[in-house]
């Protein structure tokens, strides 16, 4: 008996110890995935999953469209200068509320060479040692803002009071996320985002700050014009870099027929760069255009 009795215990004992060992296997894995999950960002889409290169010669289109968009305006700096001296068509997304938004959304409509979007703040994952890593502290010091305690309703009505903030019905035509890899990576938060751009007659740019954003297939599946960021300009403020990352955007261009990328008014070198380069590109058959013309 007691030896039937040691053997039930030493097979309990066994079980449990298998059982400890395969949850400290499942939380190992669940912490990997997490890691992994927590993208750095500015994320460049060459980071992305894509599908397999052909080998066959690529086409090249007689027409190559650039869109560059600029985000981040809202506070004059003198790197407005520069950007009103580039005689190209851009895009410049403008974060509501801060000191200066409202006025250049005033001024920047009236010119004939931009198109306008609202660059709406909303929260990152909480990453570690990367550009989003200050988000999740950071997100409610902006005046309007959307993060992971936004209801469906409140989401709708911060968006409309950031539009009458900047004055924007009717002259902004877009809206793009600032930061925000935690809410377009969410469903549930994207659709009242989606069904605010649809309700006034916008379009939506995913920023790509994630691989796994779900932002730019939702906006396409309610068939509102979408798009979405393929290339950051300026993760490095160099100007070797930023030269080099806007002759691959060119270079793709050509190879598919457009490309949307995206720079940033508060790096010191980006339009210095592009008011560079430009010329050079428009002289050899490149159009700088807005998103909506995509």
């Amino acid at each position: 008996m007691k030896r039937f009795i040691g053997t039930i215990i030493a097979i309990i004992a066994a079980l449990i110890m298998v059982n400890l060992v395969l949850m400290f296997v499942h939380w190992v894995t669940l912490e990997k995935t997490a890691e992994e999950f927590l993208e750095p960002t500015p994320i460049d889409i060459d980071l992305l999953p894509t599908s397999p290169k052909s080998h066959s010669k690529p086409y090249r289109y007689p027409s190559a469209k650039v869109a560059i968009v600029i985000d981040d305006l809202g506070v004059k700096t003198p790197q407005y200068l520069i950007l009103m001296d580039i005689p190209f068509k851009l895009n410049l997304a403008i974060i509501p509320g801060l000191k200066n938004s409202k006025s250049l959304v005033k001024e920047l409509a009236l010119m004939d060479r931009y198109e306008l979007l609202l660059h709406m703040p909303m929260e990152p994952f909480p990453h570690r040692g990367d550009q989003e890593s200050q988000g999740p502290s950071r997100i409610k010091t902006y005046p309007f803002y959307i993060d992971r305690h936004s209801k469906a309703s409140s989401i709708s009505l911060v968006l409309d009071e950031a539009m009458d903030q900047l004055n924007g019905w009717g002259f902004i035509k877009g809206l793009n996320n600032h930061m925000g890899s935690y809410v377009t990576s969410s469903p549930n938060m994207m659709v009242p985002i989606i069904d605010w751009t649809r309700s006034h007659q916008l379009f939506f740019l995913d920023s790509l700050t994630s691989r796994t954003t779900v932002a730019y297939e939702m906006a396409r599946r309610q068939h509102i014009p979408a798009y979405h960021n393929e290339m950051f300009l300026d993760g490095i403020d160099e100007p070797d870099v930023i030269r080099e990352r806007l002759r691959k955007a060119v270079a793709r261009s050509r190879s598919e027929g457009q490309v949307v990328v995206i720079g940033h008014i508060t790096r010191k070198y980006t339009l210095p760069v592009l008011k560079e380069m430009m010329p050079q590109f428009a002289d050899h058959g490149v159009s700088f255009v807005w998103l909506s013309e995509l």
